[in-house]
């Protein structure tokens, strides 16, 4: 058996996340995506050249996060709130992101050639204990809690007019989630069914979630069920007991945000295999390392940033009218080329499975980030999906990309901790991570290597 490596991160690792190598290029024209201060910029037509654009040569946009690409109605707060609370402003700006999807919903789709894609997103944020990393979740939802609470007493006063009512009059009231913690699959589908099939499941900690889905509790995995949600497939379920009612949901739409710290992660990820899948990579997330405390000052979000983003988030859930977005014009040439990109990335990154994964999952990102951005921003006014929601959308994407670069390592870092006996990771462990590095070699070999017979490892594979 050849030797097992024992290093941590590959080499060229960083390389493989360069910004530089996920650059657009058209006609030996680089473009890049307007720059903060021009974050009103009059958008290109077809007949402005592409030329104009700022280039990488002459200007480089900015190492942290665009938060100039936000949804207009969203940037106010996520400033303010990175300033006063002094937290990177991704943090905040990942939970609005899927929180703008929640209230969207199915109202709004974009369609490219025969795909069809809504504005879910399933987001994580990775931090350290003590780093306040539930605080933006927390501001992000508040106005979704504040529906949420509306939906219960709205809920009561139907009940208590069905109860005097007899029972039998009027119908029986149902209680309507925007959001769940509840992670049994048959949970999760019974509640997206009083809800349109619509839903955000947003966990205190991803690593309950993780280990839920994954079968640790129970005898079988709910992940594929999770793979086909993300893809929008339609979900059937039928329930052992006969007072239930089999649940069928044409167009699920899922949304996923919650937080989790590194080292559970890497726990978690280790022992779940959750990457294989692709379960892992269709996460889009966020992973601030080296945050320090503020000190402590008498600074506060002002109430009418506050009072704004709310109105504008509760006011995403209303109608029921459903928009399909098809490309501009204008932006489908710009549009093409990043797609383009992407399968270029792809293609060059052979070596890397993780990378090639999440690169195709990203893609998918990029569709719906442009649907979010366009929907929010002009209120749903427009049929397409403009230039300026596309360039937006890129230079997001641009920035998970990198943050994807950060999670690859800390994920690869697991096989540096690995050493073989006196002390050092368990047996089991051991055993899981060999049958999965290797997976061309015989289970009989890798028991030969380790000193132990083909059912101890069989045994240890199980714990």
């Amino acid at each position: 058996m050849e030797e097992i490596e024992k290093g941590g991160v590959a080499a060229n690792l960083e390389e493989d996340y360069k910004d530089t190598e996920f650059s657009v290029n058209i006609n030996d024209t680089i473009l890049c995506l307007p720059a903060p201060a021009e974050k009103n910029i009059v958008e290109a037509t077809t007949e402005q050249p592409v030329s104009n654009t700022i280039c990488d040569n002459e200007r480089q946009e900015p190492q942290g996060f665009p938060t100039w690409a936000m949804p207009n109605d969203t940037q106010e707060l996520i400033e303010a709130a990175s300033n006063v609370y002094g937290l990177p402003p991704q943090m905040f700006a990942l939970p609005i992101l899927t929180a703008m999807g929640v209230a969207i919903g199915n109202k709004a789709a974009f369609k490219w050639k025969d795909y069809t894609n809504y504005p879910q997103i399933w987001g994580a944020v990775i931090g350290e204990s003590g780093t306040n990393k539930t605080l933006p979740g927390n501001l992000a939802y508040k106005p979704i809690r504040e529906l949420e609470q509306e939906n219960y007493e709205v809920y009561n006063r139907e009940k208590a007019a069905h109860t005097n009512a007899g029972n039998n009059i009027t119908p029986k009231p149902i209680l309507r989630h925007l959001t769940t913690q509840d992670s049994t699959f048959e949970g999760l589908t019974a509640e997206m069914k009083n809800n349109g099939g619509m839903m955000c499941f947003n966990p205190d900690e991803l690593d309950s979630f993780f280990q839920s889905i994954a079968g640790r509790y129970k005898t079988s995995s709910d992940v594929g069920h999770y793979l086909s949600m993300y893809s929008n497939q339609q979900i059937s379920i039928h329930r052992a007991s006969k007072d239930k009612e089999p649940i069928l949901i044409k167009t699920p739409i899922l949304s996923i945000y919650g937080t989790i710290q590194p080292e559970v992660f890497k726990r978690s990820i280790d022992r779940l295999n959750l990457t294989d899948s692709g379960f892992l990579q269709r996460f889009i997330f966020v992973y601030p390392e080296n945050i320090v405390e503020p000190p402590e000052s008498d600074l506060v979000i002002p109430e009418a940033i506050i009072s704004g983003y709310s109105a504008f988030i509760k006011s995403l859930f209303q109608g029921n009218c459903r928009k399909v977005y098809e490309i501009d014009v204008a932006a489908k040439p710009e549009f093409v080329t990043y797609l383009n990109k992407f399968i270029d990335k792809r293609n060059e990154s052979t070596g890397n499975s993780f990378l090639r994964s999440t690169l195709a999952k990203l893609e998918i990102s990029f569709h719906r980030l442009c649907l979010i951005i366009e929907h929010t921003n002009n209120k749903g006014t427009t049929d397409t999906i403009s230039l300026y929601s596309v360039r937006c959308a890129w230079s997001l994407i641009r920035f998970f990309l990198k943050e994807s670069g950060k999670i690859d390592k800390l994920i690869r870092s697991n096989k540096g901790e690995i050493k073989m006996g006196g002390g050092g990771i368990s047996k089991p462990d051991m055993c899981r991570y060999l049958k999965k590095e290797y997976p061309n070699k015989k289970d009989i070999e890798i028991a030969e290597f380790l000193g132990m017979s083909k059912q101890n490892f069989y045994e240890h594979c199980k714990k």
